[in-house]
């Protein structure tokens, strides 16, 4: 009798000191100014990031893993504010941040390619200033579609490597051009090629010069 009073006074003694343990829900804390819906992507994926905090002067950039303070690769302002790439789309809205403002000359091609990276807040005017406590590290990996490089000079080949998307699936790719940071593809593709009717019996993928295939134009 005397353990059982005992055991049940240690137990209201540590109720309170349970109650009192801060309980985390999902991956958000009182800290969490964005989300993702995940930390994963394939290259060519787009990267939803949504806002969860705005203001005048906020907004969101991605850069690689470690050299957040060194400035983006590209950013977006939070709210419906700026113009073009860098124009936000307000909280809670998410948003493709592959699609966001060049920053600056920094980068001679701003592709979020595989790879590890950082998407992170900040209301300060420099990269250096952000909220390092909801940042989210990310992982890029190989997607269905891949290059050799991501800077040619005119007349070098365009390696492309494309997978199959499924057996029978008519899969195919092209090229278009990209402004402010946009690809143009509402217009239609500049050259495309089929990949499906062109691979070899029990070809799954195959390396191509893009440039040598099928002119679509523009219309």
């Amino acid at each position: 009798m005397k353990r059982l009073l005992s055991l049940l006074l240690c137990l209201c003694i540590m109720l309170p000191l349970v109650a009192a343990l801060p309980i985390e829900v999902g991956a958000e804390t009182a800290t969490a100014k964005i989300s993702v819906e995940k930390t994963t992507f394939a290259y060519g994926e787009p990267i939803k990031v949504t806002p969860l905090v705005g203001g005048e002067g906020t907004w969101i950039g991605i850069a690689p893993k470690g050299k957040v303070s060194s400035g983006s690769m590209r950013w977006m302002n939070v709210e419906a504010t700026g113009s073009g790439a860098a124009k936000g789309a307000g909280v809670g809205v998410a948003v493709d941040i592959r699609q966001g403002q060049v920053a600056g000359n920094r980068y001679t091609q701003a592709d979020i390619g595989p790879g590890e990276w950082t998407i992170f807040w900040c209301s300060a005017s420099a990269a250096s200033g952000y909220d390092k406590a909801s940042a989210i590290d990310i992982t890029v990996v190989d997607g269905p579609i891949s290059t050799d490089k991501v800077v040619y000079k005119v007349g070098d080949p365009i390696l492309v490597t494309a997978q199959l998307a499924e057996e029978g699936a008519r899969t195919w790719y092209g090229i278009v051009p990209d402004k402010g940071g946009k690809p143009l593809y509402t217009y239609g593709t500049m050259i495309y090629y089929n990949l499906y009717s062109q691979l070899k019996e029990g070809e799954t993928s195959n390396t191509q010069d893009i440039r040598a295939h099928s002119a679509e134009g523009f219309g």
